[in-house]
């Protein structure tokens, strides 16, 4: 299915034409991503995240009774997502916003809708009789955390950080000398917030993390290889599959975030296995040989990619559809992006680069490559 890809399409259209078609189309996108920019996620720009687990269903409707009311109350854009948690099988509602709110205001809005939010975990223990004033200090001694109690009509309500029912079940036994019945329920939601100071300060180390990534890598390819032209075609690709990926950013308005971050540096590794791939494959086989070396690269290179692309729509469709894991859907979208630039930039401009490099008077009558370190 994959033999002589290369050579077949070589002989439709000029190679140099082939290697110049991913450069321009990079360029049109980076000129569209300069004009219409590209947003910012929270992570750096500063905003309020708040994550929910709940029992609560919340259809249509109430997400947008929901987002109208954070608006009214001044938050910028927020962005309300409704799927399931994977662990406890219970809806996980996530409510983003560009705002930095107090942390009250923005429960008493939530509240209306879901009124079961703990930010603490809570338990309950029916007792006849209001326990000893020293139970307090027991708990927290031995469950090694500040504990609060409440007793009232019969019932013992315990609060912490972090409680394990199993413990305070064995801890109450120990302290009273009875066996209590402890129904617990664990924190179900969690907020953050992000200044805006912050956020520009997490958005100059993350593009540092980006340059910083391709200097290493620059160094090390030039150091393997030791010639330009082949290097800088490795260099060039690795490049151009960044721009692709940010460039569709900008078109479907992807947000630059903690995680689209973490898919581009993903994405340089990912192009330079291809290139490396490409590069010592046509490198080791002589003048006569390079189109032939170039088909079995691609026939190798096109099925890594294949299987990953296919594994990121998987990806991108469980996250979408199923499962609501908006971190990992914008990993795998970005990913996929940029693997399916690569193949162009890989396989048009990289093989066109190195044709025309093996094809200068130097490489020319069947010598083989001046590249000493690869030896048969």
């Amino acid at each position: 299915m994959f033999d002589h890809l290369y050579t077949g399409l070589a002989r439709r259209v000029n190679y140099k034409v082939l290697m110049a078609i991913p450069l321009v189309a990079t360029a049109l996108l980076m000129a569209f991503t300069l004009l219409n920019g590209i947003q910012l996620g929270m992570d750096f720009k500063g905003g309020t995240w708040m994550d929910i687990i709940t029992d609560s269903k919340l259809d249509s409707s109430a997400v947008n009774s929901l987002s109208a009311d954070l608006t009214a109350a001044g938050l910028e854009e927020p962005r309300i997502s409704v799927g399931q948690d994977i662990e406890s099988g219970k809806t996980k509602v996530s409510i983003a916003t560009g705002s930095v709110i107090n942390k009250t205001v923005m429960e008493s809005i939530v509240t209306r809708y879901i009124p079961d939010l703990r930010d603490i975990d809570v338990a309950t223990v029916p007792m006849a009789e209001k326990p000893p004033g020293t139970l307090e200090f027991k708990l927290s001694s031995r469950l090694n955390e500040p504990v609060h109690l409440e007793y009232s009509d019969g019932l013992l309500k315990i609060t912490a950080l972090d409680l394990n029912e199993e413990a305070l079940e064995s801890v109450l036994k120990y302290s009273l000398g009875k066996d209590y019945d402890v129904t617990l329920q664990k924190k179900n939601f969690n907020l953050k917030e992000v200044g805006p100071t912050l956020g520009e300060t997490f958005r100059r180390q993350g593009q540092k993390a980006i340059l910083i990534s391709f200097a290493f890598m620059a160094l090390v390819v030039f150091v393997s290889f030791r010639v330009f032209v082949p290097s800088l075609a490795v260099l060039q690709a690795a490049i151009c599959d960044v721009l692709i990926a940010v460039g569709c950013m900008s078109i479907f308005g992807i947000e630059f975030d903690s995680a689209s971050l973490g898919a581009l540096l993903m994405l340089i590794g990912y192009s330079v296995d291809t290139d490396i791939l490409l590069t010592m494959r046509v490198l080791k086989e002589k003048r006569s040989d390079v189109d032939a070396a170039m088909d079995e690269a691609m026939k190798t290179g096109i099925m890594m990619t294949a299987t990953t692309v296919g594994a990121m729509a998987v990806t991108i469709f469980v996250t979408t559809f199923l499962i609501q894991i908006p971190t990992l859907n914008t990993i795998a979208t970005v990913l996929m992006f940029g693997l399916i630039g690569d193949v162009f930039t890989t396989w048009w401009t990289n093989t066109g680069m190195l044709k025309w490099y093996l094809s200068l008077p130097r490489h020319a009558g069947g010598k083989k490559s001046k590249f000493n370190i690869f030896k048969d």
